[in-house]
């Protein structure tokens, strides 16, 4: 396993010589968000490696079973397409590799195995013992990104060196202006180096960034809670679900993302129906969703909640939304501008739920 410094060049210099074969890359530590500036960076990494600029991605959401992501990871595509696998928070399958030695094993024969052109990102908040770091050890191509709190005299500097990559031009009371920055996250620098990418792209030709833009800057930006509006999507709550809608930021938000939500919220209340017809017992039905591994509170939870959605959405309107969700995923993957998806969504996908 390989240690690099929390920064997305280094760590495309360091795929760069590994490639194509698989990789993983392993995102611990304090600072969580620099797992999106490293998807980005791989993103775009695996365009340029593409004949086609074309590749596959799949996320996974933080309460993913383990069994989905061995299947992935296993997977042998027909295409050959990169592939790129995302867990933005592996905590639950860490914890269900750890307390399980076959599925241990299972996991690193899985790993030696994958296939070509494939690249895994695995983040896990805070920090792990080096025994738990062996987990991750089954492939020679296993890159570990430890993020940390930069010191007090590390922080301008390290806004500074980002903001410079970029080769972006600020008057000087606009570096001036950067000496409010207190935050000591690097994934926070690099966020605000992109948005003043975005701010000078549109400016005059060689017309410095300001003061007063700078400022701006420390405004934070809301955004939806895609988790959040799922949620109340299902359970039939207008009010909130229009207003986590209304907080739906571009820069931060995917409906991409928020139809796999729905999608796999879809197939674990299709599992729970089944099964309750079958006449399953609560392990069993624990079991067949894979949440077994979760605490007990959060089991009780999702069979809770499961058990009133089937009872506002039976079967065939299951299937209906499994249409829809199938032609709005390929409206959204072809020419459909980002600029119209919250109206489309509005109009094709919030009746469904919501009509009488």
């Amino acid at each position: 396993m390989k240690e690099i410094t929390a920064n997305p060049a280094d760590l495309l210099t360091s795929l760069e010589k590994s490639f194509p074969h698989p990789s993983l890359v392993l995102v611990t530590g304090s600072d969580s968000a620099m797992a999106a500036y490293c998807a980005k960076a791989i993103k775009s990494f695996l365009q340029q490696k593409s004949e086609t600029q074309n590749f596959e991605q799949i996320v996974f959401s933080p309460d993913e079973p383990l069994e989905r992501f061995l299947f992935e990871l296993e997977n042998q595509p027909i295409f050959a397409n990169p592939r790129l696998l995302l867990i933005y928070d592996g905590t639950a399958i860490f914890q269900e590799l750890k307390g399980s030695k076959k599925k241990k094993a299972q996991f690193e024969t899985s790993l030696r195995l994958a296939p070509q052109n494939l690249i895994i990102l695995f983040s896990i908040p805070g920090k792990l013992s080096a025994s738990n770091l062996t987990l991750f050890d089954a492939t020679s191509h296993t890159f570990h990104l430890i993020t940390k709190p930069l010191y007090e005299n590390q922080v301008h500097r390290s806004l500074i060196q980002s903001i410079k990559e970029h080769k972006i031009e600020l008057t000087e009371e606009a570096w001036g202006a950067l000496r409010a920055v207190q935050d000591h996250r690097k994934s926070s620098h690099l966020k605000i180096a992109n948005r003043l990418k975005e701010i000078y792209a549109q400016k005059i030709p060689n017309q410095a960034i300001s003061k007063e833009e700078i400022q701006t800057l420390f405004t934070p930006e809301e955004a939806m809670n895609m988790f959040n509006f799922v949620d109340y999507l299902f359970a039939g709550n207008f009010d909130t679900t229009q207003q986590e809608l209304t907080r739906y930021n571009p820069k931060e938000n995917s409906f991409m993302v928020v139809l796999k939500l729905i999608l796999n919220r879809l197939n674990e209340i299709r599992k729970f129906d089944c099964a309750q017809q079958m006449g399953y017992s609560d392990s069993e039905m624990k079991k067949l969703l894979s949440i077994s591994h979760l605490p007990p509170f959060i089991q009780k939870r999702i069979l809770t909640r499961s058990h009133g959605i089937i009872n506002r959405i039976p079967l065939q309107k299951q299937l209906k939304l499994y249409e829809i969700l199938l032609q709005t995923q390929i409206s959204f993957r072809t020419n459909f501008p980002q600029g119209e998806q919250l109206q489309f969504f509005r109009c094709q996908i919030l009746p469904f739920f919501f009509e009488r």
